[in-house]
């Protein structure tokens, strides 16, 4: 199924146990994994708890995001060339945004989410007054 290759020492876990692991670390879901391993969800659920399981789960799933950034780094020449030859469309909104995506890339445009912290114990309840009141402040700022 996975070109990965199991690299343990003593294997602890049987074949249907590799084949769930397999299966977990590309996302299929429990329900189809256990009717094609041919086990209850209970059984699967049971597995989920072993030690040895979830090791091999997150071996599994770090050489997925291995290979998968060895694929994409791959495509990195080709996918440049691809917005260079973007960049003399004859489609304004096609060059731009070519011209818009390289100058991010290249000037380090962050692309990526960055967390706040706020030193609140209770990060999952965020009062919306208080929201609409920062966001009305932030822009008083700005029109000044």
């Amino acid at each position: 199924m996975l070109c990965v290759k199991y690299r343990g020492g003593g294997n602890v876990l049987d074949e249907r146990q590799i084949r769930c692991v397999e299966m977990m670390a590309i996302g299929i879901n429990k329900t189809e994994i256990a009717k094609a391993v041919g086990i209850s969800r209970t059984t699967l659920w049971s597995w989920e708890k072993m030690e040895e399981f979830t090791a091999k789960l997150d071996e599994f799933e770090r050489e997925i995001s291995f290979q998968s950034k060895r694929i994409l780094k791959g495509a990195l020449i080709d996918a440049s060339k691809v917005l260079v030859k973007q960049l003399g469309s004859r489609n304004e909104k096609i060059a731009q945004g070519a011209a818009t995506d390289i100058l991010d890339r290249g000037h380090g445009k962050a692309t990526s989410r960055m967390e706040l912290a706020d030193g609140r114990d209770d990060k999952d309840s965020v009062d919306i007054n208080i929201l609409d009141q920062e966001v009305k402040e932030f822009e008083d700022e700005d029109n000044q």
